[in-house]
């Protein structure tokens, strides 16, 4: 059995109530805005972890031709099959310069939110995010440095993967990130267009796949860009593959 209370309040005692309200509402205000300074500041202060190996990071990106195939996602036809890669590698302490978090990210603003499914909010809060590595930084040269062919999950750049390929370079590894187009959440080419994600190979194994879909696979395209590589890494740049 559920009761009921009336509680009757004086008009004296409501009197007495009312000064207070205008305190609280200062109060609530002066809480409001400590919140949002305190998530300003966070934002300003959006920080990858630091990696944890002794040599310094750097970091540059570049864009490889596959002069063999042509871009499966596109009419018949089409350019050959541009290939955006991230490399981090092991490097001098010290040298290069600051390193943006997603370099392009003006260009491809639009497709994360869109394609990617990102909120406007957290693409903004990308310009924010600060990195270990350096672009073109002095890199580490030694011979037989270890390589890593690092392929991202599904409508993710391959840059989502920085603190981790960050860490492995200050490692003595030599990472090559590959942003797969049209496998990607978002990717700039080299004739100003966005590859955003393309739904149409999402969801199938490498055996359902067409033909068509399957050469321009990311399985294919990690193959591609393995064997295109110098056999022994001399050098942390290692060359861009036409092949």
């Amino acid at each position: 059995m559920i009761s009921h209370a009336t509680i009757h309040v004086s008009r004296a005692s409501a009197f007495r109530f009312r000064p207070r309200l205008p305190r609280l509402r200062t109060s609530v205000i002066v809480l409001f805005g400590a919140l949002l300074a305190a998530s300003l500041v966070g934002w300003a202060r959006l920080q990858l972890p630091e990696p944890t190996g002794s040599y310094g990071v750097g970091r540059y990106r570049a864009v490889w031709t596959d002069v063999n195939r042509s871009e499966t996602h596109l009419p018949s036809g089409a350019a050959n099959r541009s290939v955006p890669v991230e490399v981090w590698y092991p490097a001098e302490e010290g040298t290069g310069t600051s390193s943006a978090y997603i370099d392009d990210l003006g260009l491809i603003r639009e497709q994360l939110i869109d394609k990617g499914e990102l909120s406007p909010a957290v693409v903004w809060g990308l310009s924010l995010v600060r990195t270990a590595s350096r672009a073109e930084a002095k890199p580490i040269l030694s011979d037989g440095l270890p390589l890593l062919i690092l392929s991202p999950g599904n409508q993710t750049n391959v840059v989502f993967y920085s603190a981790l390929a960050e860490d492995l370079a200050s490692q003595g590894y030599v990472v090559v990130g590959i942003d797969h187009p049209y496998q990607v959440a978002a990717v700039s080419l080299p004739d100003g267009s966005v590859a955003g994600y393309d739904s149409a190979s999402d969801g199938f194994s490498e055996e359902e796949l067409s033909p068509k879909l399957k050469r321009g696979s990311r399985t294919s395209t990690s193959f591609w860009a393995r064997s295109s590589l110098p056999q022994a890494t001399h050098s942390s740049r290692p060359s861009t593959p036409t092949r």
